[in-house]
């Protein structure tokens, strides 16, 4: 019997505790997890493992550069990219500059993230099943 592979999720997130919590949730939903501390390590981890969604915090300046880089990396451009922050400013960031990501899915969770939340999103996203 053939099985197929699990969805593979790349995590960018800086804080040690939350890069934990959030990974050890997201294997136990059957997620393959890869990790990276801030985005300039990122892309070149998403260009070799192509993932099916990043998740990622947005607690530095350079973030919503990384997800312009991600967009105009044509392997890369249609991946959902789900982003989180504690900061509500960053989330306006986000959106207020929406367009220039074109019309790939993009999400936005407020931190701390709640894994109801994060369940929901990723359903939204097409990511994994319940």
């Amino acid at each position: 019997m053939e099985y197929a592979k699990p969805n593979t999720i790349l995590l960018v997130e800086d804080d040690r505790q939350a890069r934990l919590r959030i990974h050890e949730y997201l294997e136990g939903l059957g997620f393959e997890v890869i990790e990276s501390v801030d985005a300039k390590a990122a892309l070149d981890l998403a260009l070799s493992v192509n993932p099916d969604l990043i998740l990622m915090d947005l607690s530095d300046d350079d973030d919503l550069d990384f997800i312009y880089r991600i967009r105009m990396e044509n392997e890369l451009s249609g991946i959902p990219i789900l982003a989180s922050s504690s900061d509500g400013a960053r989330g306006i960031d986000l959106y207020s500059n929406i367009e220039k990501f074109g019309d790939q899915s993009i999400g936005y969770i407020t931190k701390p993230i709640s894994v109801e939340e994060l369940s929901d999103q990723l359903l939204l996203m097409g990511i994994g099943s319940r």
